[in-house]
């Protein structure tokens, strides 16, 4: 029973980061009684931006080698690491069965906080859970592969993370006329230390 739930569950990873994503942001649109019409284009739209980021990141690597190949040539440096940046990160991270348990982990620490009236923010940017499965996935290779472990510090990081917006919602709310919104994944890390300066960085 158990091998062949792991077979349907490696058959669904192997369609790959924009299919998944396809299925997993339409089924819990419809979850939460959004319109089936929408859901759809939800789930399609979170499906193209993952294709076409791949398609991005390989159109430059192509673009690029031949650039880095004649300064390797002129220079004699030999530079092993390419940065493209956040975004083949975040397709690499959710073509990763885990990042779809970090998720789920992460929905249901949510929804627990708020029946328990913990927190006043409902996280709904699914995509960027890929910033904690990053740290998840870290944490699952460097303490090989101690699920328990990974778990626990995934849920740390996703409490603590849900506390700060609710700690910035008051001056997000001021800054950029929000009423009720928030934020939960903030670009600048003084966002996240000190929320009580942001004024000054946002300016």
């Amino acid at each position: 029973m158990l091998s062949q739930l792991n077979s349907y569950f490696s058959a669904f990873i192997s369609l790959g980061a924009p299919a998944m994503m396809f299925f997993i942001i339409t089924l819990l649109s419809l979850l939460f009684r959004v319109k089936i019409s929408k859901a759809l284009e939800g789930g399609i739209l979170m499906a193209v931006a993952l294709t076409g980021m791949g398609a991005v990141i390989s159109l430059l690597t192509g673009a690029f080698a031949p650039a880095l190949n004649k300064f390797v040539e002129s220079t004699g440096v030999s530079l092993s690491i390419t940065d493209l940046g956040w975004a083949p990160l975040a397709v690499i991270t959710w073509g990763s069965m885990y990042t779809l348990y970090f998720a789920t982990v992460c929905i249901i620490i949510n929804v627990l906080l708020l029946s328990l009236k913990r927190i006043k923010t409902l996280n709904v940017d699914l995509f960027n859970i890929w910033n904690i499965s990053v740290i998840g996935l870290l944490t699952l290779y460097y303490s090989e592969n101690n699920l328990i472990l990974t778990t626990f510090v995934v849920g740390v990081i996703y409490i603590l993370m849900l506390v700060n917006s609710d700690v910035m919602q008051p001056q997000i709310k001021k800054l950029l006329k929000y009423d009720q919104n928030s934020i939960t994944t903030t670009a600048h890390p003084s966002l996240l230390g000190e929320p009580q300066n942001s004024e000054k960085i946002v300016r």
